[in-house]
C-alpha cells in the first residue's frame, strides 16, 4: 500500500456519516460535545462510499480458491447470508452461532458437545486444526457461517461435511441444545463488558446500527423469548436449499464442487 491508498481510504470512509462518538464513566455531556465539535469540524459531511449512497447489496453464493503460500495450513470460510442488527432473526442466529460452537486440535476434542467439534472428528480431527463459528451483522444484511483450517491440501471432505452439519441443524436441535446455547450466550455478552473500553465500544456499535442503546437485561429478555420452533425455522430458512459462499486459501488447494455444496444442503 501506499500513502495514496490510505489516503483514500480514510477520505471514501470517515466521513461523519459513519461516526458515533461515545464515552463511558465520570463524563461530562457538554465538555464531551464542545471536544466532539472542535476535533471533528474537518471530517467530511459525506462520501460516495457512504452506505446511503450504495447500492442494495445482494448475497451470492459462489467459490473462489486462491493459491498462495501464505499460511502452512490449508484454511477457508464457508458463509450463508445472514441477518442485519435490526433483524427479529439477529438473537437466533447468535443463538445458532453458540450451538455451533468451535473447535481448537491444540485444546482437545473433548467432550463433542457443538456442531464444530463432532465435525472436526468426522472427517478425522489430527488433519483439522480450527472450525470457528462467526456471525457478522450489516446494515442491509450480513453473513453467518465458519472458518477453518487443516493440515491437508483436499478440504473437500471437511467443507462437505460443515454444510451437511449447517443443513441437518433443523433435524438435530432439541431443546436442551438450545437452552444451553442460551445461557451460554447470555454469559458471552456479559463478558463483553468487563471493563470500560469494551462498553464504550459496544456503545458506539449500538448507536450507529440500532439507533439506541441496547441494556444487557433487554438483551438477556430477548434471548429467553426464543424456543426450539424459532430455532429450526431458522436453520431451516437459513441453511437448507441455499448455496452458500466458500472461499479458499492455501498452496495447491484441491478444487471443490460448488455445485455438490448446493446438492448436500438440499433438504
Amino acid at each position: 500500500f501506499t500513502r495514496d491508498d490510505i489516503v483514500d481510504y480514510v477520505k471514501s470512509y470517515y466521513s461523519s456519516k459513519r461516526i458515533a462518538v461515545a464515552a463511558v464513566g465520570a463524563v461530562d455531556h457538554d465538555e464531551l460535545v464542545d471536544l466532539t465539535s472542535k476535533y471533528f469540524t474537518n471530517v467530511s459531511q459525506s462520501s460516495a462510499r457512504d452506505i446511503d449512497m450504495l447500492p442494495n447489496s445482494k448475497f451470492k453464493g459462489g467459490y473462489e480458491n486462491i493459491n498462495s503460500n501464505i499460511t502452512a495450513n490449508s484454511c477457508g470460510i464457508i458463509a450463508y447470508e445472514g441477518a442485519s442488527w435490526t433483524s427479529a432473526d439477529m438473537i437466533p442466529l447468535l443463538i445458532i452461532q453458540t450451538l455451533v460452537g468451535n473447535f481448537d486440535f491444540q485444546m482437545g476434542s473433548g467432550v463433542l458437545s457443538n456442531l464444530a467439534q463432532r465435525v472436526a472428528m468426522s472427517v478425522g480431527h489430527k488433519n483439522c486444526e480450527k472450525i470457528t463459528s462467526f456471525v457478522t451483522s450489516y446494515c442491509p444484511t450480513g453473513i453467518v457461517g465458519c472458518t477453518f483450517s487443516a493440515k491437508t491440501n483436499d478440504l473437500e471432505p471437511l467443507v462437505s461435511t460443515i454444510v451437511k452439519g449447517y443443513a441437518d441443524l433443523a433435524n438435530s436441535i432439541s431443546e436442551d441444545d438450545v437452552e444451553s446455547a442460551k445461557h451460554r450466550l447470555k454469559s458471552s455478552l456479559s463478558m463483553m463488558y468487563d471493563g470500560i473500553t469494551p462498553v464504550c465500544e459496544d456503545l458506539g456499535r449500538q448507536i450507529w446500527t440500532i439507533g439506541r442503546r441496547l441494556p444487557l437485561q433487554e438483551f438477556f429478555d430477548r434471548i429467553d423469548l426464543i424456543n426450539r420452533s424459532h430455532i429450526i425455522e431458522i436453520c431451516a430458512r437459513y441453511f437448507q436449499n441455499v448455496a452458500p459462499s466458500l472461499v479458499t486459501l492455501g498452496k495447491d488447494v484441491k478444487h471443490i464442487e460448488h455445485e455438490k455444496l448446493k446438492e448436500i444442503g438440499r433438504l
